[in-house]
């Protein structure tokens, strides 16, 4: 609770790692793998890796020789069976291309499948258990986060994979506003999802013999969480506002009557660079791709939405802001939304409602104002 209120970063990469841990061992036939160098799925999984590690380093060296003649081709080929060392995926895809000019990266990368396995032969051999066990693990943990993908999916993640690292806990695998303002909504609306719309209603031809409305039917409602689960959230979101990192926010809505409506958040600071570390653990800016700086917040039971600050490329180097911005855009902007916070609920046939909770504005779960 309190590394929620308080964005403790460190929390929340250990708790991603007990999860991908689950993930990875959950099936105890999986969790055999690296125990018994007899199991059967053992090659299939280093059958996976050569074909996935051996395309990585296909590709760069189709990035540097694509484009050149079958003649440049062929002279780098001679100049490669001078050296001692080369890799020989390269020189499978010299070969490649003088025979194929002009070949897609998709057209190398299924011809190349066998040689990728050939060229990891040396790994398929008994006495390299623990270089195998190294290969399968990195192939354990990216079927984890694959699993751990499908559900946030569920909860409107907006990308098609996540990035296999225990950072994704702090947002590494990216995210855009509206999915966090539409997961702010699952939370609010007690673990419901509901479609999106940006139109509500089309009228043409009004007052002729052609008039025609065209509207969405009914909205299809798909519970993507546990009903505990979402109040847990929405009671950790108030506390946030309450006592932590978006206290700017506190007391910001008020009804017309003086009562302050509870609003609830969730803030987050991005400094998105490019290191490298040295030699003995220094660490070299290479290049500065932006800074972001979120809100997410929950007003009383109806409304949810992102606040974000953004600069985008090397001009970022030159910003320090923190979520303390979003959080004070929050706390001006209030202000005029206070009428359309004020106003009752409209009536929405088919529209689902938690009993209970979407049925308050003023005393919402949360904390005492």
């Amino acid at each position: 609770s309190e590394a929620f209120q308080r964005s403790v970063n460190l929390v929340f990469i250990r708790l991603m790692r007990d999860i991908v841990r689950y993930h990875q061992f959950a099936n105890p036939d999986r969790a055999n793998i690296l125990e018994d160098p007899r199991h059967p799925a053992r090659r299939e999984y280093l059958k996976r890796f050569a074909e996935y590690e051996g395309a990585i380093f296909l590709n760069r060296f189709y990035q540097q020789y694509r484009g050149l003649n079958p003649s440049e081709l062929q002279a780098e080929l001679e100049a490669k069976r001078s050296k001692r060392r080369v890799h020989p995926l390269e020189t499978w895809l010299l070969n490649y291309l003088i025979q194929n000019p002009g070949a897609s990266w998709s057209q190398v990368l299924e011809a190349s499948q066998p040689a990728r396995i050939e060229a990891y032969d040396w790994l398929f051999s008994s006495r390299r258990k623990e270089a195998q066990d190294k290969r399968i693990a990195i192939l354990l943990e990216q079927d984890a986060f694959a699993e751990i993908h499908k559900a946030w999916k569920r909860l409107a993640f907006p990308f098609d994979r996540l990035v296999p690292s225990y950072a994704t806990a702090l947002g590494s695998s990216g995210d855009n506003p509206a999915a966090l303002a539409e997961l702010a909504g699952i939370i609010l609306n007690d673990g419901v999802r509901l479609p999106s719309l940006r139109i509500r209603k089309l009228h043409f031809a009004e007052g002729t013999p052609w008039e025609t409305v065209v509207e969405p039917g009914p909205p299809a409602a798909e519970r993507v969480m546990r009903p505990e689960v979402a109040a847990a959230l929405r009671q950790e979101m108030f506390k946030v506002v309450q006592s932590g990192t978006g206290r700017r926010a506190f007391g910001s809505v008020v009804a017309p009557d003086g009562t302050a409506i509870p609003v609830g958040g969730k803030t987050g600071t991005g400094d998105n660079r490019i290191e490298a570390v040295l030699p003995g653990g220094a660490r070299v800016t290479r290049g500065v791709l932006n800074r972001t700086a979120t809100f997410v917040f929950i007003i009383g039971d109806r409304f949810f939405g992102t606040v974000t600050a953004y600069v985008p490329g090397s001009a970022a180097a030159s910003h320090e802001f923190t979520s303390a911005l979003p959080v004070q855009a929050f706390r001006i902007l209030a202000q005029n939304l206070q009428p359309l916070v004020a106003a009752p609920a409209p009536a929405e046939d088919g529209v689902p409602r938690v009993p209970g909770l979407l049925a308050r504005s003023a005393t919402a779960p949360g904390p005492n104002y």
